[in-house]
């Protein structure tokens, strides 16, 4: 078994491609696995939390305004500031009440659970965004429902407290469970299985993908149009406020910038998703399929931006 996991981890890029086709390709499958997907996210964070290594992240705790300040901007002022965009220009738009509770959730979630990870493939402060992951995503039982209860129709089916206690079960579970098994394995313990832990992730990602293409396909054939037009604002969104975020901390340094930009534009609305058993709008449910692409691409886009935000880190020194 440990053999047959490390094998899977080993294969997770060609693994979650071809979940994802067929996903696609399956739409009875795909629709079968639905349910899953939020014991899926359960199991991914509780994961994610299991390796986290604490000790990289006291450095920036000792230095509250890296911490402090970017989860102000991103918690509350991006939150209120794209809500209330949101809603003032919904009619206008024609932007109905799932694509704006998708917005929502998109400006209020924590950064994605493989922030850290890509920050590190990326070059920038993968302690950093640890960092703000950890803290951000405890306090999203409390900011999400915020956002939800402000910008959101006061007779939308979806409750902010229900939210809220739904959120703080799954993401309070998955910290317990990822502390049990810390303290059954052991950070050394661990270490020694990382293949293991590897091949458990992607199971779960297979799952999670193959599970998310439920109905998408159907929709793009529907109106191809309108689905691209999804996919350009979702894009829109993410590089924005990975940018905006970048100028707005340029003088913390270009790599620490770079490190909250990342975390800020990238977030993690599977937690929303999850904790409500994708009990959600139709069109809440695409703009999270579709969030996926700019998450997996982030990696290919964002290299020669951050080659370059490295290369004038000599400026600031």
């Amino acid at each position: 078994m440990k053999h047959l996991l490390e094998t899977i981890g080993r294969h997770s890029a060609m693994l979650l491609v071809a979940s994802i086709v067929v996903g696609i390709a399956l739409p009875d499958l795909a629709e079968l696995f639905r349910p899953l997907l939020a014991p899926a996210v359960y199991g991914l964070l509780a994961l994610a939390m299991t390796r986290i290594d604490i000790l990289a992240v006291r450095g920036h705790l000792r230095s509250p305004a890296r911490i402090v300040l970017p989860l102000m901007w991103m918690n509350l002022a991006l939150p209120l500031a794209i809500g209330a965009a949101v809603t003032t220009f919904a009619a206008d738009l024609g932007a109905s009440p799932g694509l704006i509770f998708a917005l929502v959730l998109i400006a209020s979630a924590p950064p994605i659970t493989a922030a850290s990870a890509i920050s590190y493939l990326l070059g920038l402060d993968g302690a950093l965004s640890l960092a703000l992951l950890l803290i951000a995503t405890a306090l999203t039982p409390l900011v999400t429902p915020l956002m939800v209860h402000l910008w959101m129709s006061p007779d939308f089916a979806i409750s902010p407290v229900a939210l809220g206690l739904r959120l703080g079960l799954l993401i309070g579970g998955s910290w317990i469970v990822a502390f049990a098994v810390r303290r059954y394995f052991g950070r050394p313990g661990i270490e020694r299985n990382q293949g293991v832990f590897d091949g458990l992730n992607v199971i779960l990602l297979v799952v999670f993908a193959i599970g998310l293409m439920s109905g998408i396909g159907a929709r793009f054939l529907a109106d191809p149009a309108w689905f691209l037009t999804l996919v350009a604002i979702i894009f829109a969104i993410t590089l924005g406020m990975t940018a905006v975020t970048t100028a707005l901390f340029w003088r913390f340094s270009p790599r620490l910038a770079g490190t909250i930009g990342y975390a800020t534009g990238f977030r993690n609305i599977a937690l929303a998703i999850g904790a409500l058993g994708g009990a959600v709008p139709a069109d809440t449910w695409t703009m999270f399929a579709v969030i996926q692409f700019p998450i997996y691409l982030s990696p290919l886009m964002l290299g020669p931006a951050c080659r370059w935000l490295l290369g004038r880190r000599s400026s600031f020194t």
